[in-house]
């Protein structure tokens, strides 16, 4: 189905939910969606609907009579639940109907009613609460997404707060939200929070006001502010509790169970929902996971980490300072750069636990004096305008929800004549002999058939969107784009 058909499709989704939530929680009506490439369900031009539209036959009836009933609980991140139903009806062609529930009281309601087949978006405590109670079906319960603890920031992060223990910093006037926040490093700070209480949005509120320096509490409850500088804390620093997982569940009773689970599983599984997960920054790793990074895939891959760390010192390096690596995984790649070219070299990734292993990483290969990490957003860069000489990215680009607004912060952050060197592959001083061995995606075809959600495929219009007219699409060694900040101009006198 063509994209202008998904977000209609979605925005109906939409529309449902705001009748449903105006009913206090009563689905107003099914959201239904035909087969597949069918479009959505409704009269045909020109008037009332055809016979044949008004009342279907077999199995078309059967669906048009039964949509799945799908509760969203009011925990969930702003229309997350909303998105990946839509998202699922596209998919599948499965007719499906949005019910808003304002809190636990009233799903618990609407379970025992025989209302909902479906919940998408509890926290644990209500998820333990409704098991205990009998009133899903355990082997059901599915994560769909992790809360994680977070650092919220102004943006450019004016203060420098790139860790935790800035938080020590006498005289910061910090910000805690309560709500599902434990922990060590919650506890430690609640006795020296200069403010407190269970509403994210309104501590957010008081930071964009100018009245705290940070916020410290789980990043994807209230709206999302893409604004603000956020830097997620891993596990080592902010204990097991720093990760709080969204559940997902059929009821019991349900005589939709087989839809029921196959909408879990796409919520789950699919790279559709990963997606719309992707473009709300919401995160499925709750951190635990962090030993994935270490498979091998460092051993294999450093013969095209020295071809780019190569090339870039020999592109780039001359007369630099220092360096950003965006997406910097657990830091092969970032610290060959600073071996090469001898900058000062930050990493920056999204995962806070592949920021654990970097620095992990940086101790063994002796480099800590060279090198600095922040687990923080490319969108919202934690960096002052004019900060770094070079900025690269090897592979993340492609995963960039929003790639103009990125390179348009990388511009930002870019100093006056520095260069940025983006994308994928592995550069040009990698024999193909060692190019097959690694097997990275070298173009933007490769980045297709690689599932990235994101690939490079019409470059001059992204450059456009973001507002660079001058760059140059590398494509020897992968698929790259270069480009460089203008200098500035020379004082008069």
């Amino acid at each position: 189905m063509r994209a202008h058909s998904r977000l209609l499709i979605i925005c109906l989704v939409l529309i449902a939910l705001a009748a449903s939530s105006a009913l206090g929680g009563q689905p107003s009506g099914p959201m239904r969606v035909g087969g597949p490439g069918s479009g959505v369900a409704g009269p045909p031009p020109g008037g009332a609907p055809s016979q044949a539209a008004a009342a279907p036959r077999g199995p078309e009836a059967r669906r048009e009579a039964e949509p799945l009933r799908v509760a969203i609980m009011p925990a969930q991140p702003s229309r997350l639940g909303e998105e990946l139903v839509g998202a699922w009806m596209v998919s599948s062609g499965n007719p499906a109907v949005v019910s808003s529930c304002q809190g636990l009281p009233a799903l618990e309601e609407g379970m025992k009613a025989g209302r909902f087949d479906v919940v998408l978006g509890a926290c644990p405590g209500s998820t333990k609460q409704l098991m205990e109670r009998g009133l899903v079906i355990p082997e059901s319960n599915t994560i769909l997404y992790y809360y994680r603890l977070a650092m919220f920031l102004p943006p450019a992060d004016p203060l420098g707060i790139m860790s935790a223990q800035d938080l020590d910093r006498p005289g910061l006037r910090v910000g805690l939200c309560t709500s599902h926040a434990s922990g060590p490093l919650v506890e430690k700070l609640k006795a020296k929070a200069a403010a407190s209480g269970p509403s994210l949005d309104a501590l957010l509120d008081r930071l964009e006001a100018g009245q705290l320096d940070a916020v410290v509490g789980m990043d994807s409850l209230g709206r999302l502010r893409p604004e603000l500088v956020t830097i997620r804390l891993p596990r080592s620093v902010a204990g097991d509790d720093a990760a709080v997982a969204g559940h997902g569940f059929a009821v019991r009773g349900t005589k939709r169970l087989a839809d029921a689970e196959a909408l879990l599983e796409f919520c789950n599984k699919s790279n559709q929902a990963r997606d719309v997960k992707l473009a709300r920054a919401i995160m499925t790793s709750d951190g635990s996971r962090a030993e994935g990074y270490q498979t091998g895939a460092g051993v294999r891959m450093m013969p095209a980490y020295l071809s780019v760390a190569k090339q870039v010192a020999e592109d780039y390096a001359k007369g630099a300072k220092n360096c950003l690596d965006l997406g910097c995984g657990p830091g092969q790649l970032t610290v060959e750069v600073a071996k090469a070219t001898g900058l000062e070299v930050t990493g920056l990734d999204y995962e806070p636990e592949a920021i654990d292993l970097a620095q992990q990483y940086t101790k063994e290969q002796g480099m800590v004096s060279k090198m600095h990490w922040v687990a923080a957003d490319v969108h919202a860069l934690p960096f002052a305008d004019n900060s770094f000489d070079v900025i690269m990215s090897r592979g993340s680009i492609f995963f960039w929800r929003d790639q103009a607004l990125a390179l348009r912060e990388i511009m930002r952050v870019l100093k006056p004549g520095g260069w940025a060197f983006l994308g994928g592959g592995g550069g040009r001083f990698l024999s193909q002999e060692e190019a097959q061995r690694a097997g990275p995606p070298r173009s933007e075809s490769a980045a297709r058939t690689h599932n990235f959600p994101h690939a490079l495929d019409n470059i001059p219009a992204l450059m456009a969107r973001a507002g660079i007219a001058d760059y140059r699409h590398i494509t020897e060694g992968g698929s790259w784009i270069e480009f460089r900040k203008p200098a500035a101009p020379a004082k008069a006198g």
